[in-house]
């Protein structure tokens, strides 16, 4: 079994919330406050989008990777944008 992973689809979300000032800016200063690289976002906006769409099922989500990949990072950056 190979130790490679697979990255199904790289485009970044694009929220389907109304244009809210409020909720950019939080998404916006939680993006400057943790230093997101390009993956770290990813996951990072795949989570605030899921939050603000209408969903049957809450997002089930593994995020994965070797140690200092900045998994922890980005659930402090989800914790500080949910206690917003």
């Amino acid at each position: 079994m190979s130790s490679q992973s697979i990255i199904i689809h790289r485009e970044l979300p694009h929220s389907t919330v109304d244009s809210n000032v409020e909720y950019d800016a939080i998404i916006n200063n939680t993006m400057s406050k943790y230093c997101l690289n390009s993956e770290q976002l990813r996951a990072f906006l795949l989570i605030t989008d899921a939050s603000s769409m209408t969903h049957e099922e809450p997002l089930q989500m593994l995020l994965a990777g070797p140690a200092g990949t900045g998994k922890s990072r980005v659930i402090e950056a989800a914790d500080f944008f949910f206690s917003q």
